[in-house]
């Protein structure tokens, strides 16, 4: 296939001037100035990216940032080697060699997928009752060989890291139309703003939907606003930037990612930004739908094949079928069709889809209302999709009577779910919103408040007010009074949504919830007839939500089955606890403090970091840098800062700082423990320090 053969004509974000030249598996491939990897490789024509965790079943392209769950990529080699990367995030440059994991010897051609064939003998949850007889040290070998994604690096990082540290009346994480509004309203009230976005570019959605915002298109908005906040004295931008964690007293670690300007540039940069507010406006990620084969290479968010068709100019396919239970795939369908895709059918589960419905047909789009997904033909790409009729309610099928629509692609969307994995690490309570089919933030907290998408707003029009009203009110309560303008304005357009997450069950098919663990309707089946049936449990028991995505496109679908399965509601279910770090972070950022004198104080945290979890121990060296008078320092800076004294490194000080004796402490226990092939563990630097120690 020749390059670039299904990049369009014309169009996209992308400059065609400047051509790039990558290696994906070993072949070479050209993409464009402004593509990611995963736009570069589906403008090539690669649709198998990725394999399966388990049963390593042939994987495409999902989605376009970080819900990826798909196509996990490690980049570079030797020294330069970063593991487990998503390619919808990895930025082209020239001369990237890339290569997909848990597959050999490529994603392509894999030696591992027989296993597709062992399916029956790998359930979920086998692991707790298989390799046990005759001993399990017979299989621990093998075990350890199949674990992990990845290949972490053995060579020294010859890469630069730097921590910086910043404090601000207002911290706006998104850059999306909800966080452009919420700064731009804090900016012209004169508070110290940081606005931070994880992506290249500002706009979020606004980059590939078409919306008119203030009688300009959406993109001339948001130049005007960016111009706008970078004049502004008292305001910082940061691009690129990713929001992992948010800890107590507003304090947000943030990652921000560099551009690769020279070898000797730093690579990330830690921002520890403490903030008197925080609006997260951290915008939704699109919802798939439970049915037969959903899993093939070829079916995609419709969000994700309308970001790559208008913001890379890359078609996703030749003929598209859209299934759905929102609104906001019919713009995808209407974007797809104005760039030359065919839109086979729209099949809307709702049997009254409302005007988006009319307005397609108009526009000469067969909607199939009333039907929903049977099952997608094709193994390997995607050759076409089985449509049934739905009973009212979709719990079941109207008649036997089946349709096939042939097509590359099929698109899906099952509605939002709002970004509140910071919201919730502080504290903040969701509630179930039947209305929007989705878990919203059930009140703001006194100095965190969540606007737009993140709230379960995801009207246009809607995130801009909310966004707006946010960030005044934010500034307004640090004390910045000045007068904010007027509100941005869009267009008015209903976003309705019908709840509908899995078709009628098929006992013949498997039907995916989780796509990089293999996790199906059935594994669910399996825990509930097990007796789990707290969603912690069966989260644990099935890995629904424990990959690399943490669950951002599946946990949504597993919960709503898991009331389904046990007769609940979905309040009554309950929500699972987000990690501590929400996004992944790099080691070498994590500890990028340069070296110092060692202090009494970071001579404790050093004994103690087998002890502490997470970011602890790295923030009480790093709190020992700053403050060599020890505890008296520490609570003289806590109460000029906020009034309060700070007792929490104080008690740290009083306490034993001799490890505590347990199995994992032991040094036979931790060196059999440390033993893996994947690079150096390190549990075997524990191993030595218990060696030594006893």
């Amino acid at each position: 296939m020749s390059a670039n053969a299904w990049r369009l004509d014309s169009g996209g974000r992308i400059d065609r001037t400047q051509r790039l030249s990558f290696r994906f598996d070993g072949s070479a491939y050209q993409g464009f100035a402004g593509d990611t990897l995963a736009s570069a490789l589906l403008a090539n024509g690669v649709r198998i990216a990725g394999r399966s965790f388990k049963l390593h079943r042939p994987r495409g392209l999902f989605g376009s940032w970080c819900e990826e769950p798909n196509t996990i990529v490690q980049i570079g080699r030797g020294a330069d080697l970063v593991p487990n990367l998503k390619a919808t995030q990895v930025e082209l440059f020239d001369g990237l060699d890339a290569r997909s994991v848990n597959c050999w010897p490529s994603a392509r051609l894999d030696v591992f997928a027989p296993l597709q064939l062992l399916a029956g003998l790998m359930p979920a949850g086998f692991y707790y009752k298989t390799f046990m007889w005759p001993n399990w040290h017979w299989f621990e070998p093998l075990v350890r060989r199949a674990a992990g994604l990845g290949v972490a690096p053995t060579l020294p990082d010859p890469d630069r890291y730097e921590e910086r540290y910043e404090h601000c009346d207002v911290l706006v994480i998104g850059g999306g139309p909800a966080g452009l509004a919420a700064a731009l309203a804090a900016t012209r009230a004169g508070a110290r703003i940081v606005l931070v976005d994880d992506r290249p570019v500002l706009g979020g959605a606004l980059q590939w939907e078409e919306h008119i915002i203030d009688g300009q298109p959406a993109l001339h908005w948001v130049s005007a606003v960016e111009s706008e906040l970078r004049a502004a004295a008292r305001t910082r931008v940061l691009q690129r930037t990713t929001a992992f964690g948010c800890y107590d007293h507003n304090l947000v670690a943030l990652c921000e990612r560099s551009e690769r300007t020279s070898p000797t540039a730093v690579r990330e940069r830690l921002w520890h930004v403490r903030a008197a507010q925080v609006v997260l406006a951290t915008g939704a990620i699109e919802r798939p739908v439970v049915f037969p084969n959903n899993d093939v290479p070829g079916v995609m968010l419709a969000s994700a094949a309308m970001n790559y068709a208008v913001q890379y100019a890359v078609r996703p396919g030749q003929r598209a079928v859209f299934v759905t239970s929102c609104d906001s795939a019919y713009d995808a369908a209407e974007a797809l069709r104005a760039r030359g895709i065919t839109v086979v059918a729209i099949v809307d589960v709702r049997g009254e889809p409302g005007d988006s419905a009319t307005s397609a047909a108009r526009a000469g789009i067969p909607v199939m209302a009333g039907y929903g997904p049977a099952r997608v033909h094709g193994a390997r790409v995607t050759r076409g999709i089985e449509v049934r009729p739905l009973e009212q309610g979709a719990k079941s099928w109207r008649s036997d009577h089946v349709q096939r629509l042939d097509c590359d692609v099929l698109c899906v969307s099952g509605g939002w779910t709002p970004s509140v994995h910071l919201f919730s690490q502080v504290g903040g309570r969701l509630r179930y919103a039947p209305e929007r089919a989705a878990l919203v933030p059930a009140a703001d907290l006194s100095t965190i408040r969540c606007a737009g998408s993140a709230s379960g707003s995801f009207a246009v029009q809607d995130c801009l007010s909310e966004g707006f009203a946010a960030g005044r009110e934010a500034a307004h309560l640090t004390g910045a009074a000045a007068e904010c303008g007027v509100t941005p304005a869009a267009l008015a357009k209903h976003a309705g949504v019908a709840p509908f997450w899995a078709s009628p069950r098929d006992r013949r098919r498997k039907a995916w919830v989780d796509l990089q663990n293999d996790v199906t309707r059935g594994d669910l089946e399996l825990a509930v007839r097990e007796n789990l049936h707290s969603i912690e449990h069966v989260k644990r028991y099935t890995t629904a939500g424990m990959a690399v995505d943490q669950g951002k496109t599946s946990n949504m679908n597993a919960l709503a089955l898991l009331a389904e399965l046990t007769g609940r509601r979905i309040p009554d279910v309950g929500t699972t606890d987000p990690r501590n770090v929400s996004r992944p972070a790099r080691w070498s950022v994590l500890s990028s403090a340069a070296p110092h004198a060692p202090r009494p104080l970071a001579h404790r945290a050093r004994r103690r970091v087998g002890r502490l979890r997470g970011l602890e121990a790295s923030r009480l060296v790093r709190c020992a840098r700053r403050f060599p008078g020890g505890a008296r320092q520490i609570r003289e800076a806590r109460r000029a800062d906020c009034g309060k004294p700070f007792r929490w490194f104080a008690a740290r000080q009083n306490r034993s700082t001799r490890p505590r004796r347990s199995r994992f402490s032991k040094p036979h226990v931790l060196q059999q423990h440390a033993h893996s092939r994947r690079g150096p563990s390190p549990l075997r630097h524990h191993a030595q320090r218990a060696r030594d120690h006893y």
